[in-house]
């Protein structure tokens, strides 16, 4: 190319013009005088759909109607996850998943839930089913269970010592499951199981647990608990007595557990109408010995001046039925100043004694005036003092 050439280039490329390889000459149009020249040359108007680009309608209502539209709002829908959709559409069996897990504190294996089946035929994996169900539901239920199931396990294990541990083939399925999903191996879950045994016979170690424990009465010499509160006990504790029912069994009408704190032993206390009676008496005591592997009974039935219990809602768990209803009676009490004297409240002569001096009676789990108890006491306090007084007498 000639230097006039490019020089007849550099000419019209100021003018927007080029001149092109065949000798012709190109036109490169601004947004504006692109659209300038389209409506001169149709006599209609456009709308810019792009750089470059223009829409030219031949009915004008359309043309507006299509404007209109670009500046309305979007409908913007939340995006639906693919966790989401599978979750939605096997529902149900991700719902009876969460529930097994729940409640084992661990995955199910196929054939243990038809439910798990179907995740596992569906998803892969039943591991993987549960990834997306801790995607949609919280997992701390499942951590708590799972903790709850895994001190349960080394509790029976420890226990399991006497009078000899059976293979890991003779345990039922459902433990051999329990056994891997909380320790890998068997081996590794009867060394945490002894060791947990072994404990059991350091008083320091015993001490540390009782005085670490949510549930119990504590005591200078012992913590006393109903025995719907022994498996809330720590795990610790639980083979502490655990060690006695193994050599003496259930026993028989025993609803209060005294686990001793300075010995080696553990009481199984008989306190008949514990759930109606506001201050049930003590029948009988079964002590057992762990150090010298003795029991030795006895009888209170008889005796004229019974221990009697107070703050029975320290026996139990706050999770038991009637926890609100002790805590009230014992709030009452204490406002009262009913338990100055804690060490002569304890038998049955001395507090009605402290309760007739105060004029105070008790009606049901409610404390009363003597002149107008009868009166405040509603339906349900007079029906439970009918059954107190019919325990009385038998």
């Amino acid at each position: 190319m000639c230097l006039r050439c490019r020089l007849c280039r550099r000419d019209y490329r100021s003018r927007r013009r080029f001149l092109t390889t065949r000798g012709t000459f190109q036109k490169l149009f601004e947004q504006h005088e692109l659209r300038d020249w389209i409506e001169s040359t149709l006599g209609e108007s456009t709308v810019a759909a792009a750089p470059g680009i223009f829409y030219v309608f031949k009915d004008p209502t359309a043309r507006e109607a299509y404007s209109v539209s670009r500046f309305a709002r979007s409908d913007v829908r939340p995006r639906i996850s693919r966790t989401t959709r599978v979750y939605e559409q096997y529902k149900e069996e991700f719902q009876a998943l969460s529930e097994f897990v729940r409640v084992y504190g661990r995955l199910p294996h196929p054939h243990e839930s038809a439910d798990a089946s179907i995740l596992q035929t569906e998803l892969g994996s039943i591991r993987r089913a549960f990834l997306v169900l801790q995607r949609i539901e919280k997992a701390e239920k499942w951590a708590e269970t799972r903790e709850k199931r895994t001190q349960d396990t080394l509790v029976y294990l420890a226990l399991s010592r006497f009078p000899k541990r059976c293979k890991y083939s003779e345990l039922p399925e459902s433990t051999q499951l329990d056994i891997r999903a909380f320790f890998g191996t068997y081996n590794r879950a009867r060394e945490q199981a002894d060791s947990l045994l072994f404990s059991a016979g350091k008083s320091s170690a015993i001490e540390e647990a009782c005085c670490s424990s949510t549930v119990g009465k504590l005591t200078g010499e012992a913590i006393y608990l109903h025995e719907s509160a022994v498996s809330e006990l720590p795990p610790l504790l639980r083979v502490y007595e655990g060690c006695a029912r193994v050599l003496v069994g259930r026993v028989e009408g025993a609803n209060v557990v005294k686990l001793h704190r300075g010995r080696p032993a553990v009481s199984y206390l008989s306190y008949p109408g514990f759930e109606t009676v506001a201050h049930p008496a003590l029948y009988g005591s079964l002590i057992v010995d762990l150090q010298k592997l003795r029991v030795k009974y006895r009888d209170y039935a008889s005796s004229e001046n019974r221990p009697i219990l107070h703050r029975k809602d320290q026996f139990i768990s706050a999770a038991h039925p009637l926890y609100k209803k002790f805590s009230r009676l014992t709030r009452q009490e204490e406002s009262r100043k009913l338990f100055d004297e804690p060490g002569l409240i304890g038998h049955e002569q001395y507090w009605q004694d402290l309760l007739e001096s105060r004029g105070l009676k008790i009606a049901g789990h409610r404390l009363m005036r003597h002149r107008n108890g009868a009166e405040a006491m509603k339906p349900e306090d007079k029906a439970e003092i009918a059954v107190v007084e019919s325990l009385r007498g038998f």
